[in-house]
């Protein structure tokens, strides 16, 4: 099962300001698109072999629902990225025809904490629903719910930011 790490394989460089970038590689996208001739093949293999009608609207059903990689999941990937720097995370996520993009505030950071929760069915590696808290001096708890590209390169950040000073819980050493 080693392969399904593919699904978020991520380039990670560190620019001459210091700052971290995590983005999508070709090899990403590449696992998709493998992903999507392996259904397109299937489902008219299918078609091509059955007889009943409704095996051939089935092997239909499935190369529509395959579509969706090229035309959604392969573009929103292309785009996909955490970038951290002294000062901030900012992380570029959702669909190529509906873009977010989320910015977390570094600075008065007392303390990076996270929690778990339950399996997300959509992760493909079965990881576990992640929530990150960030608690600043004289500000409210803000939370993300790491998607599962951050969830996968997590440690990554959370390192780089523990380097940078901060605070981060599950990575302090108690002496």
């Amino acid at each position: 099962m080693q392969f399904l790490h593919k699904f978020y394989a991520a380039s990670i460089s560190i620019g001459l300001d210091g700052s971290m970038l995590i983005e999508s590689t070709r090899e990403r996208l590449i696992i998709w698109a493998m992903l999507f001739c392996f259904l397109a093949a299937a489902s008219l293999i299918l078609f091509l072999m059955s007889r009943p009608k409704s095996v051939k609207k089935l092997s239909l059903a499935l190369f529509l629902i395959s579509l969706i990689i090229p035309t959604v999941i392969i573009p929103s990937l292309k785009h996909e990225s955490i970038h951290v720097s002294r000062d901030q995370i900012t992380i570029d996520s959702g669909f190529w025809f509906k873009p977010r993009r989320d910015v977390i505030e570094l600075k008065n950071l007392r303390k990076l904490s996270r929690t778990r929760d339950s399996y997300w069915v959509s992760n493909l590696i079965g990881d576990e629903t992640m929530i990150w808290s960030f608690e600043r001096e004289n500000d409210p708890l803000q939370q993300i719910v790491l998607n599962a590209f951050f969830s996968a390169h997590s440690m990554t950040v959370a390192h780089y930011i523990r380097d940078r000073g901060y605070p981060v819980e599950w990575l302090a050493v108690y002496l």
